[in-house]
């Protein structure tokens, strides 16, 4: 009889951020070993607590492997499942995918990831990977703003869902969506999470840098605080990279009485807003795009008009086609 698959993934402390590293021949599913791959896969049992991880290093990933392992040929990990986690203190990245097919991060709970580091890191993300889900996790308090984002869906990545997630004073912001411009990353969708007070007071909640394209953003609720002003999206280059083909439908941007939102689309292209809630105090919204009364400081619900409220068909350029889901 075949052997039922594991699901799998990897324990490297330091993964990618120069800590320590565990490496071993991989064995797959069916029994082939692939020693080219240098890479070490353990089933952890669901509901295993990481604390206090010294370093820069990450607590959950994929190590370094050679080139084809890294996305630059066909060989990728398979049956990659975090899952049912508590991390907390984690020097980097605290669980990352690197060459992964169709893994899946959820359930796991991550508080201040990025504790002890000077260089870019998040608290969850996928690098080189397709096909990621990412979903029913809760992320706060990732330190710095040298990225510092709750998720990421970084370059060489397709089809990443980020959904159903929970994410709240991370310093660095709630996402980012990125590539340099000699590389890709395509087709990110980021629905129905839920993102408060996350930027503290120097971030952005969503980062789009270089060149990702087909990135869609629907159903979310933002809330930004009374005493936050900071951008609610934010576009950079990177490596000559411009975003192309952004979209962001019926999303719920709140911001407290006091706070205030700001916009920098001017580097994304064909970028469009489509049935978006605004509330509160938003500087820089694409043309059409107007924002309903703040949400009082001491609690209470606004009562917008709902022709007031929402942006209808809003866009920052001109139209192009959109990808199907």
């Amino acid at each position: 009889a075949q052997r039922p698959q594991r699901s799998l993934f990897d324990f490297g402390v330091g993964v990618g951020r120069g800590g320590a590293q565990r490496s071993e021949r991989f064995r797959s599913a069916d029994g082939t070993q692939h020693a080219q791959q240098r890479q070490l896969h353990r089933a952890f049992r669901p509901g295993e607590r990481r604390q206090d991880l010294i370093g820069a290093g990450g607590a959950f990933g994929l190590p370094r492997a050679d080139a084809r392992q890294r996305g630059l040929g066909d060989v990728r990990s398979r049956n990659v499942i975090i899952r049912s986690n508590i991390l907390n203190d984690i020097g980097g990245d605290a669980i990352k995918l690197w060459g992964t097919d169709g893994g899946i991060i959820e359930k796991n709970i991550v508080r201040n990831a990025r504790a002890r580091c000077s260089d870019n890191a998040a608290a969850i993300w996928p690098f080189s990977c397709d096909d990621t889900l990412i979903q029913y996790n809760e992320v706060s308090g990732t330190k710095g703003t040298k990225d510092g984002q709750a998720f990421d869906s970084d370059y060489q990545c397709k089809r990443t869902i980020i959904q159903y997630n929970y994410s709240y004073q991370n310093e660095g912001g709630f996402i980012l969506i990125c590539s340099p411009g000699n590389s890709y990353n395509l087709d990110t969708i980021v629905r129905y999470n839920v993102s408060v007070h996350d930027g503290v007071n120097s971030g952005r909640i969503i980062q789009i840098g270089g060149n990702p394209a087909n990135t869609r953003f629907y159903n979310n609720t933002i809330v930004i605080g009374p005493q936050q002003n900071l951008p609610m999206i934010s576009f950079n280059e990177w490596d000559g990279g411009k975003a192309n083909n952004t979209s962001f439908s019926s999303n719920s941007m709140i911001v407290a009485d006091g706070g205030t939102a700001t916009y920098n689309l001017a580097v994304g292209t064909n970028t469009h807003f489509t049935d978006n809630l605004f509330v509160g105090r938003h500087e820089g919204l694409p043309d059409g795009a107007k924002a309903a009364a703040p949400v009082p400081a001491g609690g209470g619900e606004p009562v917008p008009e709902a022709s007031a409220a929402t942006d209808s068909n809003a866009h920052s350029k001109p139209l192009s086609p959109l990808p199907n889901p």
